[in-house]
C-alpha cells in the first residue's frame, strides 16, 4: 500500500496541532461560557482533530502546488520493496506499538479499579441509599446504581458506562445527611453526562496523536471541565456554595485512578474550590452560543482537513484535455457470424484517451491545468471462452483520471475481471489487481460498468481487462 507520507501523516499532524491549539487559546480565555459548554466544544474539537487523516481526501479543499517535484515523498508500507519503504514501514510499526501500549496501560488502569470496586463492600446502608434513589430520580437516571465502600480510597469515585459503581471511602459512613446529599449528587451528575466514557474514549484518542503536546492538554483540562460541570450541577440543586467548599477542602486525595473519575484530584484541589467560591461563574449553558462556537470550530476543521500541499510539473508545452467517453461502433467485416467478427479476429489494439483538443459536449469533470495524462485499454479484453464465441462491444468508456493522483503525479495499473449478462450488460465487477492500491481502483469500476455488448443467448463468464494510467513528460 503506497502512502502520502507529507499529507496524509505529517501535515495531519500538523493540523491536530494547530486545531487543539487554537481550541485551548480560544476556549481558556471564554469568559461567559459555562463549564459544561466547554467541555462539550472540546470534546467535539478532540473528536474533529482525530477526522482529519480520514477527511484529507474525501473533502473538497485548496492544493497548494508549491513544492518540487524532489520533496515527493511517497512510500510503501512494505518491508521488501526498497530502503525508505523499509524504514518507514519499521518507524510506523514502532509508533503504532506505543499506541498500544498507551491503551494497554489505561485497560490496565481500569482493570485496577474493577479489583478495588470487587474488593469493596456492600454495606446497604438504608440512608444512604434512600439518598442516592431520591438523587437518581431528580436526575432522571434510570441506570441502577451500585453504591460500595472501600478502606483503600479517600475520595469517591465513579466509573462505568453500562453498569455504573460508586465507590465511597469508608469515613462516609459518618458524613452528615447534607454533606452525603452533595457528594452524591456530584458522583451521579457524572454518571448522567456520562464522563467516565468520555474520559476514557479521549484517552484512546489522544493515545492515537500521543506525538503531538496539546493532545495531552486536551485531556487535562476535559477532566478538569467535568469536575466543574458537576460542581455546577451540585450548586444549582443545593445552592450552598460555602458548604459545598467546606466539603472538599475536608475530602483529600492520596491516590489517583485513571480508570475512574475521583472527587478529588491534588493537582487542582484548591482551584476547584475558588471556582466553587466564585459567585460570578457563568453555570449555566447557552445552546445558542453552543451552536456559534461549534459552527466556527467545524469551519476551522474543515479548512484545515481540505489544505494539502501538491507538487509543481515542470514539462514545458503541456496541453490542456480532458477523458471523454469512447463509442466504438465500426465493426470488421469477416466474422463467423454475419457482420460480426470473432474473438480471433480483434485485432489487439490500444485506445488512447490522450488529446490537445478534447471534442466539444461537455466534460465529465474537472481538469488539473498544465498535466498530460494518457489512459490505455485493449478493445477486446482477455477471454477464455471458446473461439466459436462471439463478443461483439458497442460502448466502452475510457476510465477518469483520478484528480487526486494527478495532483500527487500517480501512475498505476488496475486489472478488472467482469462477466456480460444476456442483455449486454456487465456484472459482477471485481479488481484482480491494483498497483498502487486504492487510487485507480474506483475509476477503473465505473467505466466497466458503462461497457456494453450486443445482446448474447447467454452470460459469458471470466472477462478480464487491464487499465494503464500514466503522465506524459512531453507533448507529442
Amino acid at each position: 500500500m503506497e502512502v502520502d507520507v507529507l499529507n496524509l501523516l505529517i501535515l495531519s499532524l500538523i493540523k491536530v496541532w494547530i486545531l487543539l491549539s487554537v481550541a485551548i487559546f480560544l476556549l481558556s480565555r471564554s469568559r461567559s461560557t459555562s463549564a459544561s459548554g466547554l467541555h462539550a466544544l472540546l470534546f467535539l474539537v478532540l473528536l474533529g482533530a482525530a477526522l482529519i487523516p480520514v477527511l484529507v481526501d474525501h473533502i473538497p479543499g485548496m492544493h497548494l502546488l508549491v513544492l518540487p517535484e524532489a520533496l515527493r515523498i511517497n512510500f510503501y508500507w512494505s518491508l521488501g520493496i526498497d530502503l525508505p519503504s523499509k524504514v518507514f514501514t519499521l518507524l510506523g510499526s514502532a509508533y503504532l506499538l506505543i499506541v498500544v501500549c498507551l491503551w494497554l496501560k489505561r485497560l490496565r488502569q481500569i482493570r485496577s479499579v474493577h479489583k478495588v470496586v470487587h474488593d469493596a463492600e456492600n454495606l446497604a446502608v438504608t440512608a444512604h441509599l434512600k439518598q442516592l434513589n431520591d438523587l437518581c430520580a431528580h436526575l432522571v437516571i434510570k441506570s441502577e446504581i451500585n453504591l460500595r465502600y472501600s478502606k483503600k480510597i479517600t475520595t469517591p469515585l465513579t466509573m462505568g458506562d453500562v453498569n455504573y459503581w460508586i465507590l465511597l471511602p469508608q469515613e462516609s459512613l459518618s458524613w452528615s445527611e447534607h454533606k452525603l446529599r452533595r457528594i452524591l449528587l456530584h458522583e451521579l451528575a457524572h454518571i448522567a453526562r456520562r464522563d467516565w466514557f468520555v474520559k476514557q474514549f479521549s484517552y484512546f484518542i489522544g493515545a492515537i496523536f500521543w506525538l503531538v503536546p496539546p493532545v495531552w492538554s486536551v485531556m487535562n483540562k476535559l477532566e478538569w471541565l467535568a469536575e466543574l460541570s458537576c460542581d455546577d450541577i451540585v450548586i444549582a440543586n443545593d445552592g450552598r456554595r460555602s458548604d459545598y467548599a467546606s466539603d472538599l477542602l475536608e475530602v483529600t486525595a492520596s491516590r489517583t485512578f485513571a480508570g475512574a473519575i475521583g472527587l478529588i484530584e491534588h493537582r487542582s484541589h484548591y482551584e476547584r474550590i475558588a471556582a466553587v467560591l466564585d459567585g460570578a461563574r457563568i453555570r449555566h449553558n447557552n445552546p445558542i452560543k453552543f451552536l456559534l462556537h461549534a459552527l466556527i470550530f467545524l469551519m476551522i476543521l474543515m479548512m484545515l482537513a481540505g489544505f494539502q500541499l501538491g507538487h509543481v510539473k515542470l514539462p514545458e508545452n503541456v496541453g490542456l484535455y480532458q477523458l471523454q467517453p469512447l463509442v466504438l461502433l465500426e465493426i470488421g467485416e469477416q466474422s463467423t457470424v454475419a457482420g460480426v467478427p470473432s474473438q480471433q479476429e480483434l485485432t489487439r489494439q490500444t485506445i488512447s484517451a490522450a488529446s490537445e483538443s478534447p471534442p466539444h459536449f461537455p466534460s465529465m469533470g474537472p481538469t488539473e491545468p498544465d498535466i498530460k495524462y494518457e489512459v490505455t485499454a485493449t478493445i477486446d479484453p482477455v477471454w477464455s471462452g471458446a473461439p466459436a464465441d462471439v463478443i461483439q462491444p458497442l460502448v466502452k468508456i475510457m476510465p477518469e483520471y483520478p484528480q487526486k493522483a494527478l495532483r500527487r503525479g500517480r501512475e498505476g495499473v488496475v486489472e478488472i475481471a467482469f462477466n456480460i449478462l444476456p442483455t449486454g450488460e456487465t456484472t459482477e465487477i471485481q479488481v484482480l489487481r491494483a498497483q498502487p492500491t486504492g487510487v485507480f481502483e474506483k475509476a477503473a469500476i465505473e467505466a466497466v460498468k458503462q461497457y456494453r455488448y450486443a445482446p448474447q443467448s447467454r452470460e459469458i463468464r471470466g472477462l478480464n481487462e487491464v487499465f494503464e494510467f500514466r503522465l506524459l513528460e512531453d507533448a507529442p
